[in-house]
């Protein structure tokens, strides 16, 4: 299942929170947790919670853990590619939650340049995906 199929359903929220901005003194980091739910496609909620660290270097990055109600990707590591390119069985496209769902006051959802989703599929046929991505 393509990531890109499962955020274009991504309007039908669920439910949206995310704390505020801690900078760490000296270092112009500044990191916001937050946490994400919502319906991707008819039935299958996907909970996430994770946090955007931006540096003042200008470096973006998500830290992000989603669990999902079903199997939509095959467990493994995939590796984040250009949209388009992905193969969806060792690479995937990803695009910010944080930009969809927290703060989408841009208009745009921002679109990973590297990283790795892990995918870990459980017994009771939902997954977790550990997302380490870079924009």
């Amino acid at each position: 299942m393509r990531k890109a199929i499962v955020l274009s359903v991504v309007a039908a929220a669920i439910g949206i929170t995310a704390s505020g901005a801690a900078a760490d003194p000296g270092t112009g980091q500044r990191t916001v947790q937050f946490a994400v739910s919502y319906e991707a496609l008819p039935g299958v909620v996907v909970t996430c919670k994770g946090q955007r660290i931006v540096t003042g270097e200008g470096s973006v990055r998500d830290r992000e853990t989603c669990e999902i109600n079903a199997q939509l990707l095959g467990a493994g590591r995939l590796v984040v590619v250009p949209a388009g390119t992905a193969d969806y069985v060792t690479t995937v496209d990803w695009y910010s939650d944080y930009e969809a769902e927290v703060n989408p006051g841009g208009g745009v959802v921002r679109q990973a340049v590297s990283g790795t989703v892990l995918v870990k599929n459980r017994n009771d046929g939902s997954q977790v995906w550990e997302i380490h991505v870079e924009y």
